[in-house]
Parts: structure tokens; sequence; C-alpha cells
């Protein structure tokens, strides 16, 4: 407190940056004293003894094996989370999410589902029942395992669409990994991407590559004179602001059907004309819904966009009931399944394919899965803004030209860092308003029923 209030004498004669830098570097002093020394060694122990236990798990495809340590870890999860509650917390899962959503809360959560749960579950029934998309044909994946696709020539597909966006091997560089992600040595000067291939799939290792180059961007590109350098500002907003950045470049522009119109020759040339392909039946077209197909599944991360947010949206009440003690860790399986099946009309034969699929719970992390969903909301309300700002925008990434979405992204976003107080405020700045859930509806809808 005596720190604050002698930065508080201080403002007169700090500028605007200055000011955000101190505040975000005494809300990190705050969190990191919040937590007793001895609250966070066991929180430590627990969290990598839940995280043993949902291996062992997982690959048996049974719950429960990690479902004593689960219980531990949300427990202590909860009293760390009592330590560093702030009054502007409302709830308890409130602070947790303020850990990865900045300015967000969980009654502002409950409403948000609320919408998405009454608009987007009967326009998923619709777009299966009259959508093109609807269980469209995959090109690039084969199911029964019969064709593959060489995974040099998915990499070397990767990297030439990687380099048309802007990627340069001085500063980045591109491997594989178990899991894709995107991790920034020095901002500005070494920034890695990792992704994945499978002989049976192309298409999620060259849009995982596109999603990871959205984080990688926004990395690259968060050092700036205005923020200074090696500053509380030089960091990512939040990660609601940091998944807008990749959906942003997987969804809005590489799964458009501009995109795929530039894309589909130099596919082919890579990969062929995939499983049940020939030069003379498919164009890009085919293409463009095969890559855009909808159908329901078990898999978070293999989802398509129209029924990604409801994974999401169970996720969500599920950890929310758990924080708020209005579910047991004992019943997690039964209530995941019973929700699967009501938003979803699918359900999972074992756990592994149910609510042991993602680390997250089993690691601590209670309040991290709306930010996927807000950041594919954030998405779409930012690209109906850069199709206002930039001109003949489709012309430009049918020819394969990305270089003003480049620069109004780090201009308008990346640059700024951590000094906006949050992903919704810096949507209003930019577009006026703030999150509207309504025009991320009103995207899907046109895509997948109206093709617009």
């Amino acid at each position: 407190q005596n720190l604050r209030k002698s930065i508080s004498k201080m403002n007169y004669c700090l500028n605007s940056y200055e000011q955000r830098s101190c505040e975000i570097a005494l809300e990190d002093l705050e969190k990191d004293k919040a937590i007793p020394n001895e609250l966070v060694v066991e929180l430590t122990k627990v969290q990598n003894k839940t995280f043993s236990a949902w291996s062992r798990a997982k690959s048996k495809g049974n719950f429960s094996i990690v479902r004593p340590a689960l219980e531990d870890l949300v427990q202590i999860t909860i009293e760390a989370a009592k330590h560093r509650r702030q009054p502007q917390h409302e709830t308890l899962y409130s602070c947790m999410l303020s850990d990865f959503v900045k300015g967000s809360s969980e009654s502002s959560l409950v409403d948000i589902s609320a919408y998405l749960k009454h608009a987007l579950v009967p326009l998923a029934k619709r777009i299966m029942e009259e959508s093109p998309f609807a269980n469209a044909k995959n090109f690039l994946i084969s199911k029964d395992k019969s064709d593959t696709f060489n995974i040099e020539a998915q990499k070397d597909l990767s990297l030439y669409v990687l380099k048309a966006l802007g990627f340069s091997e001085n500063n980045m560089r591109v491997d594989t990994s178990a899991h894709p992600f995107t991790i920034a040595i020095t901002p500005a000067d070494d920034v890695r991407i990792t992704s994945r291939f499978s002989p049976h799939n192309a298409q999620t290792g060259l849009f995982a590559t596109i999603h990871e180059w959205g984080h990688a961007l926004y990395e690259h590109n968060l050092t700036s004179k205005t923020m200074g350098f090696d500053t509380p500002l030089n960091r990512y907003l939040d990660l609601a602001a940091h998944e807008s950045q990749s959906l942003f470049w997987e969804r809005m522009i590489a799964q458009s059907r501009p995109f795929i119109k530039w894309l589909t020759p130099r596919l082919v040339q890579n990969l062929g004309y995939g499983t049940g392909m020939n030069s003379e039946s498919v164009n890009y077209n085919d293409i463009y819904k095969s890559v855009n197909a909808v159908s329901p599944n078990l898999i978070r991360v293999e989802a398509d966009e129209v029924h990604y947010p409801l994974h999401v949206l169970i996720r969500f009440e599920l950890e929310r009931d758990l924080v708020n003690g209005e579910l047991q860790v004992k019943d997690l399986p039964e209530k995941w399944n019973h929700l699967y099946q009501e938003y979803l009309g699918v359900s999972a034969t074992n756990d592994s394919d149910g609510c042991l699929q993602d680390v997250h719970w089993f690691t601590g992390m209670y309040g991290y899965f709306p930010s996927y969903t807000l950041g594919a909301m954030y998405a779409a309300q930012l690209y109906r803004q850069v199709a206002i700002d930039i001109n003949d925008i489709d012309a430009k990434v049918e020819q394969g030209d990305f270089k003003d979405i480049r620069n109004w992204l780090k201009v308008n976003i990346h640059e700024l860092g951590a000094f906006p107080n949050d992903t919704n405020s810096l949507c209003k700045d930019i577009t006026g308003e703030g999150l509207r859930p309504e025009l991320y509806i009103e995207y899907l809808s046109n895509k997948y029923l109206f093709d617009k």
C-alpha cells in the first residue's frame, strides 16, 4: 500500500504509458505476494501430482485414477483464490478468470453463455439440416486411413503459406511437436512456432500452423518504441486477445473463400488431389466446403467453428460449478456426458474422450476455457472492422496479399501490448463497441446458411 501511495504521488510527472506500466507492475506484485509461501509450495505439489495422475488416467480412459488428486487440487486452488481475491472480483471464480481474461466476471460470462446457448444450439441444428457444409466431404482427411498425405509435402505447404502471410526466417522458425504451441524467446528477434502433421489428416497440420502464426505475429509485434522495451507493457493483453489473433488468421482469413481460392493451386501441387479428388471434378469451392465441414463431435480441438463454442460452454458451466461447490468431482464424468448429449447430441464412451481430454483442470487452470470462445467472438468483430478499413480485402486475400492486414493488426492491437485495460475496451476503441456476441452468431449464419 505504501508503494502504491508513493507511485500515486508521482503520477503528475509520468506519462500515460509510464502510469500504466506502474499499475501493471503493482498488480503483478500484489498477486505474487497474496498467497503464503507454504501454500504456493503445497499448490505446486498437488498440481504435479494431479497432472501425473491425469496422464495415467487418460491413457487408460479411467477417471477414477485421477479423482482423488483432482479433489485435492480443486480445493487448494479455491484456497489460493481466496487469498488473491480483490474487491473487484465479485466471486472466487471471477478471481480465477482474471488470470486469463482481464476485466471479465462470472456474471458477464453467465450472460454471454446464456445467449450463446439460446442462439447457437438451434443454429447448429439448423445448419446441420440445411447447410451445404453439413457433413461435407473432407478431401484432406482420410477417415478410414486408406489415403496418405506426405508429411514433408505438408510441411512444405505450411511453410509456403507462412511465408506468404509474413513469416520471416530471420527472426522466426517452425518445428514439429506433439501439441502445437508458440513461444517468444525475445519477441522482436526470436519467435518459435511448432505444429504437428498426420499422414491421414492434411488439414490439421496446415491450419494448426496458421493458428500458431496468429499467436507468433502478435508476440513478434509486441515490442515498440512507444511502449518502451522490456517494460510491463511489452506483453500480450490477455488470453482472449491472444486467441482472437490466432483465430483471426485461422478462421477469418485462412478458412475464407478468397484464401482457399488462392491456396488451392499450391495445395494441389503439394498434396495432389487428396482423398476422392481429381482434377476434373474438384475445384476450390469443394475445398472451401471441405475445410469448413460441420459435424458435431466429442473432441474440442477437432471441433468445427459452429460447434466449438458449445464445447467451451460445457466446460465453463462445469468448472464454474466445481469452484462454487455445486458439482462434486466424483460426478464430473456423468455431468459431462449429460451436457454433451444435451448441447451436441453426442456422448463419450470412455473418459479419455470425455472429461479427461483436456489438461487444463488437472493443472489448476480454472477460468481459462472462456478465453477460447471470447477470442473467437472478438476475432469476428475485429474482422468486421478490418473489412471496413481495408478496401477490397477479399481481392487482396485472393491474390495472396496480406500486408495491409498485418499492418492493421500491428497498429491497432499488437503494438499496444498491455496498455489497454482489457480486451473489451480495446475492442470498443477499435470498433466503437464492446463485445457483441450477436455479431458472432450473425457471422456464422451468413457463412454457413447464406454463404455470404
